[in-house]
C-alpha cells in the first residue's frame, strides 16, 4: 500500500521525481531504470479495428476496449509499485537508486499517510499532544491494563458518560 501511495505521488513525473528525491541527473543507470517505470505493464492498448471488420465485430471490439484498458492500468500499476518498491522504498535493496536514510524516511511517511487516511476513513479524530500530557495516559494506560493512548482516551469517554448520565458525546 505505501507503494501505491508513493506511485500517486510520483505518478507520470519519475525522473523529475527522482531528481528532486537527489538522484543524480547524470547516474549512469537512471535513465533506463526511469524508462522501466514508464515502459512497466507493457504498451498502452490502443482500439483499432482491421479493415475488413463488420460492424458488429467493430462494436464487439469497441465494448471490449474499456475492459482491455482497465486490465492493463491494473498490471502497469503492480508493476510501477513493484519497481517504487525494489528502488525507492526497500532500503536493502541492491538495485537502490536512493540513499537508505532517503527510503527509510519515505517508507515511514508513506505509512503515515497510509495511517492517516485509513484513520479518516474510520471516522478517527487525531489531535496533537504535548509530551507531558502523553506521559499522563500512557501512565494511565499502563495502570489500567490498556494498549494504546486511544484505548486510555476512550476508557475516560466512558467514564465520563456514565457519571454524566450519557450526555456527554464520544466526540465531544
Amino acid at each position: 500500500m505505501a507503494a501505491m501511495l508513493l506511485q500517486r505521488e510520483v505518478g507520470d513525473e519519475c525522473f523529475a521525481w527522482m531528481v528532486r528525491a537527489g538522484v543524480s541527473a547524470r547516474h549512469p543507470i537512471l535513465a533506463r531504470r526511469v524508462r522501466q517505470y514508464q515502459e512497466a505493464g507493457g504498451p498502452e492498448p490502443v482500439l483499432s479495428f482491421p479493415p475488413e471488420a463488420s460492424d458488429e465485430e467493430h462494436e464487439a471490439l469497441a465494448a471490449g476496449f474499456p475492459a482491455r484498458r482497465a486490465e492493463w492500468r491494473g498490471r502497469r500499476s503492480a508493476a510501477q509499485a513493484e519497481w517504487l518498491i525494489r528502488h525507492v522504498l526497500d532500503r536493502y535493496s541492491p538495485d537502490l537508486l536512493v540513499t537508505e536514510k532517503f527510503a527509510a524516511a519515505t517508507r515511514a511517511r508513506m505509512l503515515a499517510k497510509l495511517r492517516d487516511e485509513v484513520r479518516r476513513a474510520k471516522d478517527f479524530r487525531t489531535i496533537r499532544i504535548d509530551v507531558e500530557s502523553a506521559g499522563w495516559l500512557d501512565a494511565l494506560a499502563r495502570h489500567n491494563g490498556l494498549g494504546s493512548r486511544s484505548e486510555a482516551v476512550e476508557m475516560m469517554v466512558r467514564v465520563v458518560m456514565e457519571v454524566s448520565g450519557g450526555k456527554a458525546a464520544a466526540k465531544d
